[in-house]
């Protein structure tokens, strides 16, 4: 860069305070600020002296907590494949690494695990890959970046969604001259909200049946 490529750094700006003796004070210096800087001085006498000076700054591994937020759940249908990332900014080489319940998952953790990873502009994106997923898969996921400079965690879930199963113990628990009372357990309801229940009579003689629904 030549001298008439610079902006003159007259106030403060951002994290940046320039002072009279030439000197300039960063006090929250982000990655925005890493480029050449140059340092003139001038008087009267002959053309005045200049030093360029480069300020390089490293990035830890970091996550971005609203990003992060926003993709915090992940809802897959049984038997479909999931995939989940976690994109950190910072400096490169970044070392992802994935974790569940059961400890550190690796390259040779489960067959239907497969990853792959993306270099971005300012850091990159991790996925983890699930083939074909069934109720045991569900739970959080740990993603920990790391870098020379810095270190970050963040936590996906994964909920895989199934039909509910069938109520359990089903009885009779009032009997009256023109009602009967019927009792239910909920079990597992396929990680998905129940919407109702149908209950359903069939009389001896088959010709006669009948059909309620209970929404919850």
């Amino acid at each position: 860069m030549q001298p008439g490529d610079y902006k003159d750094i007259l106030s403060p700006t951002g994290s940046s305070s320039p002072f009279a003796n030439g000197t300039i004070r960063f006090d929250q210096v982000r990655k925005s600020d890493e480029g050449n800087y140059l340092c003139e001085a001038r008087n009267d006498v002959g053309s005045g002296l200049s030093k360029v000076i480069f300020l390089e700054v490293n990035a830890p591994a970091k996550f971005n907590a609203e990003e992060q937020a926003a993709n915090a759940l992940i809802s897959v249908r049984f038997g479909e494949k999931a995939i989940l990332g976690c994109r950190v900014g910072g400096d490169l080489p970044i070392l992802i690494e994935w974790g569940n319940k059961h400890g550190k998952i690796g390259p040779h953790s489960n067959h239907r695990y497969t990853f792959r990873q993306q270099e971005l502009e300012d850091g990159i994106l991790s996925e983890l890959l699930i083939a074909s997923v069934d109720r045991s898969d569900s739970g959080a996921y740990s993603c920990r970046a790391s870098n020379p400079f810095g270190s970050d965690h963040t936590i996906v879930t994964l909920n895989v969604q199934e039909p509910p199963e069938q109520p359990g113990n089903l009885r009779v628990v009032e009997v009256g001259s023109r009602s009967v009372g019927i009792s239910w357990l909920e079990n597992f309801n396929g990680n998905s909200p129940l919407i109702n229940f149908i209950i359903q009579s069939k009389f001896p003689s088959g010709k006669n049946s009948t059909r309620s629904e209970f929404f919850k």
